[in-house]
């Protein structure tokens, strides 16, 4: 599934580098600091499990989950599944 969307879809689906909604400078630095340089990068590229403590395999799954649930949602609003005028 991940391979339909590509490298950095997530990032690009909400519309920058980073998910975080405030993208401060002092932010970002301690996500650096706490989470790794490759913090932003989407899947087990992003993740440094001796920061996280979360193993590549498990974030890849989770990864891979969201990236499917995207795909349901926006194959929902394609075909008018979804209702979003209430």
């Amino acid at each position: 599934m991940a391979a339909v969307w590509g490298e950095g879809t997530v990032s690009r689906f909400f519309g920058g580098g980073v998910i975080f909604p405030h993208n401060c400078v002092v932010r970002i630095q301690k996500k650096q600091h706490w989470l790794g340089d490759n913090y932003a990068q989407d899947g087990p590229v992003g993740n440094d499990v001796r920061r996280t403590n979360v193993p590549d395999i498990r974030v890849a799954f989770r990864h891979e989950t969201f990236l499917e649930e995207l795909l349901i949602l926006a194959q929902s609003f394609k075909h008018g599944v979804v209702d979003v005028s209430s």
